[in-house]
Order: structure tokens, then C-alpha cells, then sequence
């Protein structure tokens, strides 16, 4: 995640009371409070290249084309239908699987794309809490990632010493290996079917991780390991500790560093002290036992309390993002712009072509 604006140095920081607001008492300075929450444009470039391009190509006659082959097909279709031999039952089971494929590819792109504006919008709404004034329940944050009870941690990827990043409060590395399925010569050894396969089985595991919100596999995936230590979100006005094991969704944005050794790669996502956050979780109290392991008696009530996000409220989805809302939402567009006028220039061609 990266800072749209200047993030508050360590200097600011409240380093003797780390609960507390930073010296200066200022919010930082990417809060909704402070610039406000992002809108996108009702209209951008994209939707007018996008409606010259469908102009010119009815002007050009496409659609008319379009029409004329869709009718050729159908009588090709229907002669390999009344064909009763072998190969014409082969090539037309072959066509509808093939149809079939690009059909629901096309339903899972466009769905992907309603929940992602969905949840935008969502995350647009939805009030933003101040930590020194927040209570209990579902709230939405966002601060900095900043020194909690424990201090931050270096990773060792793949308990290699020589794979290592430090200062990190949480974080995620995945290793890939492109050998499975090469030869000696360094050349695929599966057949044309047997990839077209594995393509078919990829998108049905990009498409199952969609549909029940998992975290998405890397296509040469082979281990996979997550981490992180409490640590404290702060957004200038007081500090809140964060439980990121307690969080079923994090979402890393770029990844910190790739190593490529043979034919095997390791990604390390993380998020640094000093990071930006974005945070949909539960508030919930500090157990006894948490809260005697530090001195918090001069300590503002944020203190008092921890952020989580294991068990979702009813039609809501927690997450932990690496970013603020208006690096998360930077490249955002309206709803007019996605779906209802892509949905009306489809209906007028729909009935362009059927006239």
C-alpha cells in the first residue's frame, strides 16, 4: 500500500503512550475526516472511447455482419445436428462446450466485476470511526501501522536466511515452482489437451475462490504461509490494537520482493510499520490477561479494546486491507459508468439485431 498523502513520520509518534494522540494532535492527513471520503467521476474518457468505438462500428455495419453469421451458424449448427454420423456429433458437442465455456467466463467476469463495485461503494458509505471515540461492534478505520505489545518481526521465507525482510507486522509469502510438468529440455510434457485441461481447471478454481471469497492460488502454488504479531493501528487522534491472526480476509497490495531461483519462485507480501491500513472488523474488549502484560493505566478506553475480523456480521464480509481508501479506491468508476450504461448500449444492440 502506498500514502496518496504525506504520512506522519516517527517523529510524531507518541512513542511513551503509543494509546495516546500523536505530539502534534493532528489526524493524518489521508482520513475521510480530514480530505473526505473518495467519489469517482461520474464519467471518464473510458465510457466516451467506449461509446465511439460501439458508434463506429455500427456505422462500419458490424452489427448487420454479426446478425448474418449468427444465422450462418445456426444453419451449420442445425445441419450438424441432423448429421447422423460420428464426427458431426463430435464437433457439435464440441461447439457447445466450447460456447458453454466462454458463456460462463463471461457471467463469472461480470458478476467478479458487480461484487468488486459493490464492495467499493460499500466501503465509500460506510462512516469511519475515530479510534479515540470508538466502541464495540462493527466499525471502519483507518490509520497507520504502528508498534503494538510485541515488536515487529523479520521473516525468513521458506526458513531460508538468505530470503529475509524485517520490520513487519504481518505478512504472507508463496512459493511457486514452474519444473512440474517440463521435461529435461526445459519444454512442456503435457499434450495440447492435457493444458487446455489444467486452463479449464485453473479457471474453475479462480472462479470457486470467488464464489466462496478464498484466497486466490497462485498458479504454481506448492506452499503458502501467513503470519504477524499484534500490532497497533493509529490514525492520529489515538491508538487500537490489532490482532491480524484473528482476520479471516487480508488483502496485501504489491508485493515486497520476488526471488527467482531456477525454476522456483518466492513472493513476499507484508505490511511495514508505517504502512498504510484500511480496516472493516469487529471491536471487541481485551481479555484480563492481555491487558496485564502492559501498563495502560493513564491509558486512553482505545486501549482497553482490540480489533478482529473472524466472524462476519450478517451480509457484511470483514477484511484487512494494506492501504486507505483513496489508495484502495484510486482507480474507482461509477456505477453509471459500469454497469448501467454498458448495460443499456447491450440492450439497444440486442434490439438492433433482432429487428
Amino acid at each position: 500500500g502506498e500514502w496518496k498523502f504525506p504520512a506522519p513520520s516517527q517523529h510524531a509518534w507518541n512513542k511513551d503512550k503509543p494509546y495516546s494522540e500523536d505530539k502534534d494532535g493532528a489526524l493524518i492527513l489521508e482520513h475521510p475526516f480530514m480530505v473526505g471520503a473518495p467519489k469517482p467521476p461520474l464519467l471518464t474518457l473510458r465510457a466516451v472511447y467506449f461509446t465511439l468505438g460501439l458508434f463506429m462500428l455500427q456505422y462500419w455495419g458490424v452489427v448487420i455482419a454479426i446478425k448474418n453469421n449468427l444465422e450462418v451458424f445456426g444453419l451449420f449448427f442445425g445441419i450438424l445436428l441432423d448429421d447422423n454420423s460420428k464426427e458431426g456429433l463430435i464437433i457439435a458437442i464440441f461447439i457447445l462446450i466450447v460456447l458453454g465455456y466462454l458463456t460462463v467466463y463471461l457471467l463469472v467476469m461480470l458478476s467478479s466485476m458487480l461484487k468488486q463495485l459493490i464492495s467499493n461503494i460499500n466501503m465509500v458509505d460506510m462512516p469511519t470511526s475515530l479510534v479515540d471515540s470508538v466502541e464495540t461492534g462493527e466499525v471502519e478505520l483507518i490509520g497507520q501501522a504502528r508498534p503494538g505489545p510485541k515488536p515487529a518481526v523479520k521473516v525468513f521465507v521458506d526458513d531460508d536466511p538468505e530470503m529475509s525482510c524485517s520490520n513487519l507486522v504481518c505478512y504472507e509469502w508463496v512459493r511457486e515452482d514452474f519444473s512440474l510438468g517440463v521435461n529435461s529440455q526445459g519444454r512442456s510434457s503435457a499434450s495440447f489437451f492435457q493444458i487446455l485441461l489444467s486452463r479449464l481447471n485453473r479457471f474453475l478454481a479462480s472462479f470457486s475462490d470467488w464464489l466462496f471469497d478464498r484466497q486466490q492460488v497462485h498458479a504454481k502454488e506448492t506452499a503458502r504461509q501467513r503470519g504477524g504479531v499484534p500490532f497497533l493501528l493509529h490514525d492520529g487522534s489515538g491508538g487500537i490494537l490489532v490482532e491480524p491472526s484473528m482476520f479471516k480476509r487480508i488483502r496485501f497490495r504489491d508485493p515486497l520482493q520476488v526471488w527467482d531461483v531456477g525454476d522456483t519462485r518466492w513472493t513476499l507480501y507484508g505490511v511495514r510499520l508505517g504502512d498504510p491500513l484500511y480496516i472493516h472488523g469487529e471491536v471487541k474488549k481485551r481479555s484480563k490477561k492481555s491487558l496485564a502484560k502492559e501498563d495502560l493505566s493513564s491509558a486512553p478506553p482505545s486501549s482497553k479494546l482490540r480489533v478482529v475480523g473472524n466472524e462476519d456480521p450478517p451480509e457484511q464480509k470483514l477484511i484487512l486491507i494494506q492501504g486507505t481508501e483513496h489508495s484502495i479506491l484510486a482507480y474507482n468508476f461509477s456505477m453509471l459508468e459500469t454497469f448501467y450504461l454498458p448495460t443499456f448500449y447491450l440492450a439497444v444492440f440486442f434490439i438492433m439485431g433482432i429487428v
